[in-house]
């Protein structure tokens, strides 16, 4: 595995601001279901995403985890489901977005990133 030394300038700082999604993620877990706060923390880490890692297998992962949004769809005829109920939905998609995470840092730290502005012009040309 690489260490931060060995990374381009623009791999370190992938590998920094994965990490900031990472730690915040620890108090993102203990919000009560989809808030404000979620939406700024998941926005965020999808536009992590888009910039460093568009085709990311992490990021394909991440995209599809619910945090029990559609559980409450997948409910509708049979009641509501309880707020404990939805809230360890929403736990376990933490987790999965925390094993994303993880899995996007040690993928960055092994392989590192392409400048996204090469490999837009890679792409456009």
């Amino acid at each position: 595995m690489n260490d931060s030394g060995k990374l381009s300038p623009n791999g370190q700082r992938a590998v920094e601001l994965f990490l900031e999604q990472l730690a915040l993620l620890g108090a993102v877990r203990y919000l009560q279901g989809i808030t404000p706060e979620f939406a700024k923390w998941k926005d965020s880490t999808n536009a992590l995403f888009m910039k460093y890692l568009p085709t990311s297998p992490h990021f394909i992962r991440f995209s599809k985890i619910q945090f029990g949004v559609a559980r409450r769809r997948s409910f509708s005829g049979r009641g509501n489901p309880s707020p404990q109920t939805m809230q360890a939905y929403y736990e376990r998609g933490c987790d999965a977005a925390e094993h994303c995470l993880s899995g996007t840092i040690e993928d960055i730290q092994r392989f590192d990133v392409e400048s996204p502005a090469r490999a837009y012009s890679s792409q456009s040309g």
